[in-house]
């Protein structure tokens, strides 16, 4: 049994009710605008999924993998500059990004990773969990992001 004496145990389960709170909402109020960011080349993923969802003045963006055969580093720089580009076709950016989870292939690879993240990041970064995942495809990193909406 999980002891929710201590902070981070309080802080995830905290999150993982906001997101099921607004997961209840959205569904409930029906206000889920769905699909493809205008503009944006859009690609057909077995299963099919949405690129970016927007709800109750939240902006979702699905996780997104970096190029394999780069760098930690260089993947996860491309993968915020891809999702800056996409709240940006939104009336939004990173600077309105509240959440995000960074899953990397091999923890190791961490220090790489922040290194570039706090980039982005540099004044007032969202809150972030990081865990180690086996992503598929050969890539290093995937992240998602959730931002106001401007």
């Amino acid at each position: 049994m999980v002891s929710l004496r201590s902070a981070p145990h309080r802080a995830s389960l905290l999150i993982c009710l906001v997101l099921a709170l607004l997961t209840v909402n959205i569904h409930a109020q029906a206000e889920l605008e769905e699909g493809p960011v205008p503009g944006k080349e859009a690609y057909e993923p077995t299963p099919r999924f949405s690129e970016a969802i927007i709800a109750n003045g939240f902006i979702f963006l699905s996780g997104t993998p970096g190029t394999a055969n780069t760098t930690i580093q260089e993947q996860t720089a491309e993968v915020l500059m891809s999702f800056n580009e996409t709240l940006s076709m939104l009336g939004s950016s990173l600077d309105a990004a509240v959440m995000s989870r960074v899953f990397l292939n091999n923890t190791a690879d961490f220090a790489g990773m922040n290194s570039a993240y706090t980039q982005f990041f540099s004044f007032n970064p969202p809150a972030r969990t990081t865990v180690g995942a086996h992503i598929l495809g050969g890539s290093l990193i995937e992240i998602d992001i959730m931002a106001l909406q401007a």
